[in-house]
């Protein structure tokens, strides 16, 4: 007799069962990280040459004669380096379905993320190589390596959370699919990991953020979760509402067995004290991870410290630029050259079609056996208190036009963050030494808003249903106040600059100081 479709099946087995297959399979995983680690540089050249032989085959690889390549100094010579701009015309040709063109065969998954000065989104290739051999391998290694240090570890007793991004309809066509990673990733997991994840793909994937996450909240508040994996920033957007459904404020008294969470996309340094409050648990582990759109870079290995493993066996061949040589593109390195407590920009060559192509994030080694490093920023400063990507260009250009509605003038302002809570989303606060006053400060507010929102994607998606991202507060500052900071500080004439964006609100606390003395 056929089920009904609103039927659930329940398998015979327990989940304990369950837990023990997946932690003998994850071990898998283990030995080839280890090798990795120790071997970085034979690991290196064995993806070096894999990458090489998949390229020769298409017109990048023709048009850069991968033919003659044998060494890395071929391939720095032969293949300049790319950011997003010089390199988004074979992206472009991808995009209209031609095959061949920067990996072999046809590209069938894009992931989107922000866009540069002269586009609102990116598109960032991820082949079917790419995704097995490299996004959801790295998830494997995770895993295996999460299992292999935390031995009394029963995650798969209960579910995964993963709270992910979604799959744009309107521009998936074709066979072509574009969406956050986060969502391609879950549309291409193993069916056996769907068995003990959730939330079902069909809310995971949705686009519409308020709906998902009421969604998401109705479902796992029985649940037995175990882990979650996503930003810091969206997971607490889901405890205020599991909080406000179940009348508590300890997530404990939720899911009692959580044990593991999974972090990346932003730092976690901000929500770090907020999440012991709400999971007071000595045995909670919080790892974290380097998984962008162009591939999985990094994972923390060890318990004690969040700096990251770099995979050198996971698809990507790594490249490094010293930050202070960003001009000078021939500067650029090898793995073996790096040293310790220098800023280096990352450039990868990936199983996805990437070519020594600049990710703009900055790095800094802690150790080189095995290299581990942390992140440090990315090569334009910006705000990314909840994965927002605030770039100065979006700063001023809001300014700009919002001085003009409101027949407004500024001496000089600045932009700082406002750290998100568990009660409260983030947000970000400016200070603003006016020449010419806004009649009405709340429109000026909610005009530089509109306009950050007509700018950055990234900053329109996080301002959804003022979840995760307030609206900006505008705070009024004396005459004189940036004077007597930047007097303060010895920085005050010449060439030196007020900065439009700072990393804390450290800065704000100053400068409000001078402005109630004035």
């Amino acid at each position: 007799m056929p089920l009904d479709k609103g039927v659930r099946v329940r398998f015979p087995s327990s989940m304990k069962l369950v837990n023990s297959l997946v932690a003998l399979y994850l071990r898998r995983y283990v030995k080839p990280l280890q090798w990795a680690a120790d071997h970085p540089f034979a690991a290196q050249s064995k993806v070096f040459f894999n990458l090489l032989e998949k390229g020769r085959t298409t017109a990048f690889g023709r048009q850069h004669d991968f033919q003659q390549i044998r060494t890395p100094s071929d391939f720095a010579k032969a293949v300049p380096i790319f950011f997003y701009d010089e390199f988004s015309p074979y992206i472009e040709q991808c995009l209209d379905g031609q095959s061949d063109v920067i990996w072999p065969g046809k590209i069938s998954m894009f992931a989107t993320t922000s866009g540069t000065t002269t586009s609102r989104r990116k598109y960032i290739p991820v082949s079917r190589e790419g995704m097995i051999g490299c996004q959801l391998q790295g998830g494997g290694y995770m895993m295996g390596n999460y299992y292999h240090k935390v031995k009394n570890a029963q995650v798969f007793d209960g579910r995964g959370l993963i709270m992910g991004g979604s799959i744009n309809r309107a521009l998936s066509k074709n066979g072509i699919m574009v969406g956050d990673l986060s969502a391609l990733m879950q549309s291409n997991i193993h069916w056996v990991a769907g068995l003990v994840n959730t939330p079902p793909l069909e809310l995971a994937v949705m686009e519409d953020w308020e709906e998902k996450i009421e969604g998401i909240a109705q479902l796992v508040k029985d649940q037995d979760i175990r882990s979650l994996s996503g930003m810091p920033s969206w997971i607490s957007v889901l405890i205020n509402r599991l909080f406000q459904l179940k009348g508590t404020d300890n997530l404990l008294d939720i899911w009692p067995n959580l044990e593991l969470f999974m972090h990346g996309g932003t730092s976690f340094q901000p929500y770090k004290d907020h999440y012991q409050k709400v999971i007071p648990k000595k045995e909670m582990h919080y790892f974290n991870i380097f998984n962008a759109s162009e591939g999985f870079f990094a994972l923390q290995d060890r318990l004690e410290d969040d700096a990251m493993l770099l995979l050198t066996d996971n698809g990507v061949y790594f490249e490094f630029l010293p930050l202070e040589s960003l001009d000078r593109p021939e500067t650029v390195i090898g793995l073996s050259e790096v040293e310790l407590e220098r800023q280096y920009v990352m450039v990868v060559s990936t199983n996805s079609g990437l070519w020594r192509y600049c990710i703009g994030d900055t790095v800094e080694f802690a150790s080189i056996k095995p290299y581990r490093f942390k992140l440090t920023g990315r090569t334009k400063l910006f705000l990314n208190t909840v994965g927002e990507r605030l770039k100065i260009a979006d700063v001023e250009r809001a300014m700009a036009d919002a001085c003009v509605l409101h027949q407004a003038s500024v001496y000089e302002y600045t932009v700082v963050p406002l750290t998100q809570t568990i009660d409260l989303a983030g947000g970000h606060e400016w200070l603003v030494e006016f020449r010419r006053e806004p009649a009405d400060f709340n429109a000026f507010a909610q005009s530089l808003d509109r306009r950050l929102k007509e700018l950055n994607s990234d900053y329109e998606a996080k301002r959804t249903g003022d979840m995760v991202l307030r609206p900006p507060i505008v705070r009024r500052l004396s005459k004189g106040a940036f004077t007597e900071w930047m007097k303060k500080k010895g920085k005050l004439g010449g060439q030196h600059k007020v900065p439009r964006l700072w990393m804390d609100y450290s800065m704000a606390e100053e400068l409000l100081t001078f402005s109630a003395q004035l």
